[in-house]
């Protein structure tokens, strides 16, 4: 199959995120994963390319469109393998401007990360003000 202009590429996901709206004010309450799997299946009907290719592999990596290796988060590798920022890569690929680098399961490791982290640096602070009044 002919790999599709970068025009045609735009025009998809122009379509695609039409149908996504369609269907998200037909359907209240979707979250917002959901309402992206949503537009990652109109767009992968529209193009003929998996959901796969498109980097969306499950919760646990993503998978780079330039050289097929899988990473729980891929700014790095673009940079230094590729030499490419993550906008030159989202629009090479014609990827929507909220595009996540990350996997969703190492997104929310980090989060926790830094819950626990802030939860830390509260409690220190505040141990620390109690004891010098």
């Amino acid at each position: 199959m002919k790999k599709p202009t970068q025009n045609k590429i735009m025009e998809f996901n122009r379509l695609a995120a039409s149908l996504t709206h369609a269907y998200a004010s037909s359907n209240s309450g979707l979250t917002p994963s959901q309402i992206m799997e949503a537009f990652m299946a109109f767009r992968s009907e529209l193009t003929g390319t998996s959901a796969e290719k498109i980097g969306i592999e499950g919760r646990d990596f993503m998978k780079c469109l330039e050289c097929g290796e899988t990473f729980d988060s891929m700014k790095r590798h673009l940079r230094e393998k590729h030499g490419i920022t993550p906008a030159q890569y989202k629009e090479k690929h014609g990827l929507p401007k909220d595009y996540k680098f990350a996997a969703p399961k190492y997104r929310k490791k980090r989060a926790e990360i830094g819950n626990e982290t802030g939860k830390l640096r509260n409690s220190e602070g505040s141990a620390g003000l109690s004891a010098s009044h």
